[in-house]
């Protein structure tokens, strides 16, 4: 079974910010299964909302928003705050490093961090969004047509 061009870019945007980071990345963790306190502070990247429009006859773009939930733990020492900053600022760098993700992409931009609301249950996430965009063949949505060749 092929995998879908979706799944490969957010598997490739993981170990991308995994090795530069040295931060883990959990890969489509559901609500269904929540970290437990013993699993933080982690890293957990879903994949948002997808578009897709023809790019020309053969083409079909896509533009695709990854979040990665950036889960500190509430019982370290210093401000939650201070370190999603200096999580987001680390991510934001392990991205710079490579926007094509080895030529998949034709570009990956960060758009916004959004630290969780203190009435919620979330207390100590943070969501930092990233948008991508990537070619496949029309009709053919495991291909990815990168800068540097052909992703399956």
């Amino acid at each position: 079974m092929s995998t879908p061009a979706v799944r490969q870019v957010q598997i490739a945007l993981a170990a991308q910010i995994t090795a530069v980071t040295g931060r883990p990345v959990i890969v489509d963790r559901t609500d269904d299964e929540p970290l437990a306190n013993d699993e933080r502070p982690a890293l957990v990247l879903h994949v948002g909302g997808q578009a897709f429009e023809a790019f020309d006859q053969s083409s079909t773009i896509h533009a695709a928003q990854f979040d990665l939930d950036i889960l500190e733990d509430s019982e370290d020492a210093g401000s939650i705050q201070l370190r999603h900053a200096v999580a987001v600022a680390a991510i934001v760098a392990a991205v710079h490093a490579d926007r094509t993700l080895g030529g998949r992409l034709q570009s990956l931009e960060e758009k916004s961090a959004d630290p969780s609301n203190a009435d919620t249950a979330d207390l100590g996430n943070c969501t930092l969004s990233f948008a991508a965009q990537y070619l496949t063949p029309r009709g053919d949505f495991n291909t990815i047509v990168g800068q540097s060749g052909l992703f399956t």
